[in-house]
Formats: C-alpha cells, sequence, structure tokens
C-alpha cells in the first residue's frame, strides 16, 4: 500500500475569464506595445538577443537614445517576439498597464496546481460547515475576548476540523498538479466594479464604482473606470492531474474524526460535493444581482447554474482573483456571524451595516457591458477532449507536411521554396505584416535573391516576391487608408520602391 496514488487525468475549460496572478503589472512601451488597437507583449529577453546577434546598428540606436519599444521591436528585432494579447470586448478605455497572469519561462500560462487545491480545499470545508448546525462551529469562532490577528482569525476553526500542522492535515493526501494552458487562451479583460450604495433616503441602489480617482456612485459603466487584468478566456481547454494518496488515507484513525467526511476519496464524491457548493453560491448570486436589478450579470449566473444543473458529469468551480470575498471563503457563514465578523474585524463602515457583505462585485466587459463574473471553471473527464488536444499537439506538424507537399507541388526549389514557405506561415500578403514584409525584404531576401546562382530558382524566387506586392497593391487600391495623406502601407519611406526598383534590376540581368 506505501506510495500507492490513485491518479487521474481531468478535463478543465475555462467557463468564465480566469487569472492566476502573478502579482506583477505589464506596462505599455515597457512590455508590450499597441499597434492598430492590437496588444502585443513582447518577450524581451528573446528580442535583445536577436537584436544583439544580428547586424543592424545597435549601437547607433542606443547612442541616439531611441528608447520606444515600438522601433526595437519592428526595426531592429527583425522578428516579434512574445505573443499577441486579443481583447475579450472592444468596448474598453484607453489604459497605460494591466495585472499579468502567471506564466513559465516560455510565456505559457498555466493555473497552479496550490491555487486550484486552494479553492477545492475552501469549496469543501464551506460545504461540510454550511451542513452542520451553528452550535458546533460557533464556539470555534473569533469573537471579542479571544480576537486573533486578522490573518489567523480562522486558525482555532481550522485546527479543530484539520489538526494543528500540515502533518496532521487530510488534505496532504490531495494532489493537484498544474494546469498548462497556451499563449492563445490568453485575452486582455476590461473589469468594472458594481457597488451597492445608498442615497439620503437610504434607498438602496446598484451603481458602478470608480477604480482610480474620486470613488463616487456611477450610473453609466462606461462612465467610471476600472482595471485591465490577462486573463484565460472562455472555451480554452486544458488537461491536468488529480492523485489521491492511497496510503496516506488507508488509516482514517490517523486523522482527525471531522476530517473524514472533509475529503471525498474520488472524483465521484468530489463532484457531488463541489457541486452542491457551486449551486449554493450562484444561487446566492442570481439573488444578489435581481435584489439589485443588476440583469446581465443575473442573466449569466442563470446560464452556469442551468449548465451545472444539466450536465451531471463535470465539476463546476470558482477560483483565484476575482472570485471576491465570498468565493474566497467559502461563503459558509450564516448573515448573523457574517455581520458579527464585520463589526469584530473592522469590515466595513458601522453606516453601511445594513447592506450586505460584500457589497461590490467584479464583472468583466463582454460584448456590450460589463456583466460576466470571474473565475469559473468545468471539471470533467479527460477522454472527453483527449483526441481535441491530440490533433492541436499534432497541428503544427500536420500544417508543415502540407505546405513541405504544396512547395513540392509548385515545383519550388532552395531559395525560392523558403521564400515561399515563408511568405505562407506569416501571412506577408496581409495588410498588417506590411512593415515586416519590406523589412525582411529590404535586410534579408532581395541579396539572397541577387546571388542565387540557379537562374531558375531566382527566377521563382523574384515570380514569388512580385506576386505578394501585385496583390498587397491591388488591396491598397481597392481600400486605400489615408494617414496625414499618405497611404498608411507607405509610411515607412520608399521601401517598397526600393523592392520594384530591385526586382526589375534582378529581372534583366
Amino acid at each position: 500500500m506505501k506510495g500507492k496514488t490513485l491518479s487521474l487525468k481531468v478535463g478543465l475549460e475555462i467557463l468564465t475569464p480566469v487569472q492566476c496572478g502573478s502579482g506583477q503589472d505589464l506596462t505599455q512601451d515597457f512590455d508590450y506595445v499597441v499597434e492598430n488597437g492590437q496588444v502585443f507583449v513582447v518577450d524581451q529577453e528573446r528580442m535583445f538577443t536577436a537584436i544583439a546577434s544580428g547586424d543592424k546598428q545597435l549601437d547607433d540606436a542606443l547612442l541616439g537614445g531611441e528608447c520606444n519599444l515600438s522601433y526595437w521591436v519592428n526595426e531592429l528585432a527583425g522578428e516579434r517576439y512574445g505573443y499577441a494579447l486579443p481583447m475579450l470586448s472592444r468596448t474598453t478605455k484607453t489604459f497605460t498597464k494591466f495585472r499579468e497572469h502567471l506564466k513559465d519561462a516560455l510565456y505559457q500560462p498555466y493555473i497552479a496546481g496550490s491555487s486550484l487545491k486552494g479553492a477545492i480545499t475552501t469549496a469543501l470545508l464551506a460545504d461540510y460547515l454550511r451542513e452542520l448546525p451553528k452550535a458546533i462551529y460557533q464556539e470555534l469562532l473569533p469573537n471579542i475576548a479571544n480576537k486573533p490577528e486578522n490573518t489567523h482569525a480562522a486558525k482555532k476553526l481550522l485546527d479543530t476540523l484539520l489538526g494543528e500542522d500540515p502533518e496532521h492535515n487530510i488534505f496532504r493526501a490531495l494532489h493537484v498538479k498544474d494546469v498548462m494552458l497556451r499563449a492563445e487562451d490568453l485575452c486582455l479583460v476590461d473589469i468594472r466594479w458594481l457597488n451597492l450604495t445608498t442615497d439620503s433616503t437610504n434607498k438602496v441602489s446598484a451603481e458602478w464604482r470608480r477604480i482610480t480617482g474620486k470613488n463616487f456612485p456611477i450610473n453609466e459603466w462606461k462612465k467610471a473606470n476600472g482595471i485591465h487584468a490577462e486573463m484565460l478566456k472562455p472555451k480554452s481547454q486544458a488537461q491536468f492531474q488529480l492523485q489521491w494518496d492511497e496510503f496516506l488515507l488507508s488509516d482514517l484513525s490517523t486523522w482527525y474524526t471531522s476530517a473524514h467526511d472533509i475529503l471525498p476519496r474520488d472524483f465521484a464524491g468530489l463532484k457531488e460535493r463541489l457541486n452542491r457548493h457551486a449551486r449554493y453560491r450562484l444561487e446566492q448570486e442570481i439573488k444578489f444581482y435581481h435584489d439589485y436589478g443588476a440583469i446581465k450579470p443575473e442573466q449569466a449566473c442563470i446560464k452556469l447554474l442551468s449548465a451545472l444543473q444539466n450536465d451531471p458529469d463535470s465539476i463546476y468551480l470558482q477560483l483565484s482573483w476575482g472570485s471576491g470575498w465570498r468565493g474566497m471563503t467559502g461563503d459558509w457563514l450564516e448573515p448573523d456571524l457574517t455581520k458579527e465578523m464585520c463589526q469584530l474585524f473592522g469590515l466595513r463602515k458601522s453606516v453601511l451595516s445594513e447592506l450586505p457583505f460584500p457589497k461590490t462585485r467584479r464583472l468583466a466587459v463582454s460584448g456590450e457591458e460589463p456583466k460576466l463574473p470571474l473565475g469559473w471553471v468545468r471539471l470533467f473527464s479527460y477522454s472527453q477532449i483527449e483526441e481535441k488536444l491530440k490533433q492541436e499537439q499534432l497541428k503544427p506538424q500536420t500544417e508543415a507536411a502540407l505546405l513541405d507537399a504544396e512547395t513540392q507541388q509548385l515545383g519550388y526549389q532552395g531559395l525560392a521554396a523558403e521564400l515561399y514557405k515563408k511568405s505562407q506561415t506569416e501571412k506577408w500578403a496581409v495588410k498588417n505584416n506590411s512593415e515586416k514584409f519590406y523589412r525582411a525584404m529590404n535586410t534579408d531576401y532581395l541579396q539572397k535573391i541577387e546571388e542565387e546562382p540557379n537562374p531558375e530558382i531566382k527566377k521563382q524566387a523574384v515570380a514569388i516576391i512580385s506576386g505578394l506586392m501585385d496583390t498587397r497593391n491591388k488591396g491598397i487600391m481597392k481600400n486605400p487608408e489615408k494617414k496625414k495623406g499618405k497611404r498608411q502601407d507607405f509610411e515607412y519611406g520608399d521601401n517598397p520602391r526600393n523592392i520594384a526598383i530591385r526586382l526589375n534590376n534582378i529581372k534583366l540581368s
């Protein structure tokens, strides 16, 4: 029995935006650039390595005092290193920084296993306590005569339930691995604060709260301000491992009596307990939004609750930043005890004592207004997405093989084959990549074409570049975009003209 572990592969789907924060903010023109409304987060280490290893005029740029990140990304690096970050919703205000999601050294986002385990533990404890009579646990709560530090408010309760040290905590037997996702699963989310306020007649209403500047209630959310955060977007999927240490669970007498009933021994047990907690949490949020006329957030929570009720095989769970005080603590205290704890620890002003606690909700802007609660995920059998994830892993190899076959079928060889593949994978003919196309031609490929010894390959290469330029020019004539009286495509100097002249000289040579 010793060393035996029950391992289970579990699928995870993001239902509403989720963030496990790195604790850092990313700043515009230092960590990321914004071009044509598109955010691009820069991998600075790879970018500066590329600059330092190339033949660019790095010294001139440094001595000239050029410090704009866009210049380093577009002019010196020769290639973009990092990842694009789309907006969840386009109805957003200008921003100069945003909260960063946790990522590994390769810029791949992940949900820390500790965060996921913490959310599971909190939900299981809350569900357990909610089923107990208040008299059993009330004496374990802080009081005026025995008030602990704020950070140890629940210590006596948890010590009684789980043991006074980690060795006696039954959750030692549950292991949760990190959930690895992809950079493409990230998006930038505009988050607003819905806040309950009272007027001179003590009438309660839901308004929008300003996060910066003078804090006063605002009727229209667009006139308020919030924050932006890098988050995992809805419909993203991944897999991770849940493990139960069967040796630690083989002798339940080693654990506190109450702990026997807190940790389920398998996925089915987890599902029953965690979904019961999720159902309670969603019902409470639906009531909150309904009572104060927040229709869109109420509908979003009703949709989540309906999904839970019609999905008998999955677990629904809220985790991490944005889930709020109730999400982080489990929301198991009865209203009178919640009010008592607020007074004991000074969690709110006395004049607001009649309002629900907490009185604010964080909502993600989606579509035309803030409506999505944060942090909801679905856990399910890995077999449901096993084939999809395998296909995603094989997709780059499959696309590369198809492109190789297409290149061979067209008869391209050597430099011409390299140019054709590059043009397809980097989509040089797409309007937004004009600068990258011109730079690649002027700094790399035109010289290679001029020096190509094989006349047939040289002819093929010229035809590929000429075709790309013709395609682009037709698009420009059809949809001209003006910028200070000139087409935007020609704002990089006379690069297009230089390319045309050099191509013509190559044809004549």
